[in-house]
């Protein structure tokens, strides 16, 4: 049995079609004002947004104090080394550290 000599890659025996150009058209004058139109009132929408932003309150029933720079300290927290893992242990059932 006689082994042939092949080449490895050989080139394909069609060629390859070519993408079609892209027009290269200007887009016409009434697409460019709509874009400037458009791009200008989203600036104008963005900036009035920031402006106003100040007055957003997360909560509608009552005012929030103003920072003072403290925070309340935890009361209670679990003792890591006894606990058993409880997921569903509510922050009420915590038993005070000793």
């Amino acid at each position: 049995m006689a082994f042939k000599v092949k080449k490895i890659r050989k080139r394909p025996h069609y060629r390859a079609k070519k993408a079609p150009e892209k027009s290269k058209a200007p887009m016409p004058w009434y697409q460019v004002v709509a874009l400037v139109v458009f791009t200008f009132g989203l600036m104008g929408l963005v900036y009035q947004a920031e402006q106003f932003g100040v007055w957003f309150k997360a909560s509608v029933l009552q005012a929030p104090l103003p920072f003072d720079g403290t925070v309340m300290p935890v009361e209670k927290v679990p003792n890591w080394v006894t606990w058993g893992g409880d997921a569903d242990t509510h922050y009420a059932d915590i038993p005070p550290r000793n």
